[in-house]
């Protein structure tokens, strides 16, 4: 029973003909049980030209592969980047080049590139949207050649696959039959199959219809794309990819990998003779190391924003090397690894989530796009942990054979609870270290050592040893296992009036982080001037779990008698200078005033 087609809004299928070249000189004719996968008059493909298989030099306004010795440009470069980049097309095979064989009535013909599992099409005007790229559908040609009967040897070495590459048969029969809807799967009636779990949770996550197309069989067992580790694999073909079910494989992507059906109808193209390409490594075999870092605080204030980004955004940045250390261009991604309990980070997608492709430039540098951190449960902050790696096995996602950070990058988000400052004494040293006075006029420390000052047993003005003010800070948050203990760098900040000194006596105390020095033993000024903006810079260590609380001291220095007005803050030290950078360092709570005496 011929398979039925999904109908197009758009010119995305193009039906015209019923030839097709196999290669540069022999044409074929569709046989009918062929024809059921593309439909009557399908463009099918040719073996690129020999121009588009030879290795290429870097060319400007490109990047280039040095795994496939291939530059990817505009458009496909933006198209690429934008839809998924490495892991979803593979490295380029070819340089793009005109086919004339794939036109239609509105093209003569097109600008293609062969990717490791994809190709991609320029149609100008089509689809602007997508910058006029569309997928080619590789996947029902490489379907429609098999049911025509070619099919190289395994191994066959052509270049294209490699030798040792096991190559797809025609599905059984029993998979290409219309199906009836089952339990626990999604049903397309457009094609008349379904699409059931492990491939449809990795179907949904990773692109849906624009990017796999719809189901053309039903998953079946292919027990010639085994390999040393399995016997065969299941394995789901749909209009633009061929899935593939390998257990334990990679678990952070539901042990799913895409065929590299790209490959192996190059190979095909090629069995009858036409041009070959020049022997290329495999990309798996070239190592690559990646270290990351976040761009700005790992450790941030919940709800806070560092300029230019938006609060709870964050950047990772960072190299990529080649085993000789040099920088190199490529692809990598962040996966997350952990995070607290029922928070999310937006920008990641999957399982596991990940971002899209990062592209590193030539020397190697890459730079993420802002990650939101969602603290969406409790509002009691929370950190995230990513593995950086980059893609040099040639399958999505993260498998023994792509090159991972050792270690995982954490950003940790802390609530800020409460500042606040108890002022229930605010007397210069209370009770027994109180200053001695005449009136209203402190009595200046001179020859008389400060112990037995005027007769008491109490510390001479500006000698206070006994703390007057507390502060109080209050952070919370939970973290993940594995994740470590945060450290805020914080500041604290006393602001007290311009000048003690002026004028005539009374004079005003002034306040310090620190306890205030002895006198000097002079007649005049005996205490310790302390007027100017006092800040000290401290690391808060927060465990996990419930609100942590940290106090710091004030002293109140030199004369009582009369009172000056004093303020105490906090902010967050954004760049960790130990330095007030205005514009920079964010406050935390509001400002306290206290009048001390």
């Amino acid at each position: 029973m011929p398979l039925a087609l999904p109908s197009r809004s758009r010119r995305w299928v193009r039906w015209l003909t019923v030839l097709f070249a196999l290669t540069t000189t022999l044409a074929v004719v569709l046989p009918q049980a062929a024809a059921q996968w593309v439909g009557e008059g399908h463009r099918m493909p040719s073996v690129p030209p020999q121009s588009a298989i030879d290795p290429a030099e870097p060319r400007s306004g490109c990047r280039y592969f040095p795994e496939t010795r291939h530059n990817l440009c505009p458009p496909f470069l933006q198209y690429w980047d934008r839809f998924g980049g490495l892991l979803m097309f593979g490295y380029p095979l070819t340089e793009a080049y005109f086919a004339p064989e794939l036109g239609d009535a509105t093209h003569n013909g097109v600008t293609t590139q062969w990717f490791e599992r994809a190709r991609l099409e320029h149609h100008p005007g089509d689809i602007p949207e997508r910058l006029d790229v569309l997928q080619g559908h590789i996947a029902r040609e490489i379907l429609a050649m098999l049911t025509s009967g070619v099919r190289p040897p395994d191994g066959a070495g052509s270049g294209w696959v490699g030798a040792g590459h096991r190559m797809p048969s025609v599905p059984p029969q029993s998979a290409i039959d219309p199906s009836e809807p089952r339990s626990g799967c999604r049903y397309f009636p457009e094609t008349r199959h379904n699409l059931c779990p492990p491939f449809l949770q990795y179907w949904e996550n990773y692109g849906g219809l624009l990017m796999f197309g719809y189901p053309l069989t039903e998953q079946y067992f292919a027990a010639e794309l085994g390999d040393a580790t399995h016997n065969g694999v299941t394995t789901q073909w749909f209009e633009r990819v061929r899935l593939e079910h390998h257990p334990g494989d990679i678990p952070e992507r539901l042990d799913v990998l895409q065929g590299h059906i790209a490959r192996e109808i190059l190979a095909m193209l090629t069995a009858g003779g036409g041009s070959r390409p020049t022997p290329t490594p495999t990309p798996g075999l070239a190592r690559r190391e990646v270290s990351a870092e976040v761009d700005g605080p790992s450790v941030r204030v919940l709800g806070e924003a560092v300029p230019p980004l938006a609060a709870d955004e964050f950047v990772v940045r960072g190299t990529l090397r080649n085993e000789a250390g040099a920088g190199v261009s490529g692809s990598v991604y962040l996966c997350q690894v952990a995070i607290s309990t029922g928070d999310q980070v937006d920008g990641l997608t999957g399982d596991p989530r990940c971002t899209g492709a990062i592209n590193a430039d030539g020397s190697g540098q890459f730079r993420s796009n802002p990650l939101r951190f969602r603290d969406l449960v409790g509002s009691d902050g929370g950190a995230v942990g990513l593995r950086p790696c980059a893609e040099t096995d040639g399958r999505p996602g993260r498998s023994a054979d792509d090159s991972c950070a050792a270690t995982t990058l954490w950003v940790t988000f802390v609530r800020f609870v409460d500042f606040t400052v108890d002022r229930s004494d605010v007397v210069n040293g209370g009770g027994t270290n109180e200053p001695a006075f005449l009136f209203v006029i402190p009595l200046p420390c001179g020859a008389i050592p400060f112990q037995t000052y005027n007769g008491y047993n109490t510390d001479c003005p500006g000698a206070t040893t006994t703390p007057d003010i507390r502060t109080t800070l209050q952070l919370q948050v939970t973290l993940p296992a594995g994740a470590p203990a945060a450290q805020l760098r914080v500041l604290y900040e006393i602001n007290d009036p311009p000048d003690p000194w002026a004028g005539s006596p009374p004079w005003l105390p002034s306040a310090s982080w620190s306890p205030c020095s002895e006198p000097p033993g002079a007649a005049s000024r005996p205490w310790r001037d302390e007027s100017t903006i006092d800040v000290v810079a401290d690391t808060v260590t927060v465990s996990s779990g419930a609100v942590f609380s940290v106090d710091r001291s004030a002293w109140i220095c030199g004369p009582g008698g009369a009172s000056a007005p004093v303020s105490f803050s906090l902010f967050w030290d954004v760049n960790g200078n130990g330095r007030l950078d205005t514009g920079i360092d964010q406050q935390m709570g509001f400002t306290w005033p206290v009048l001390v005496w």
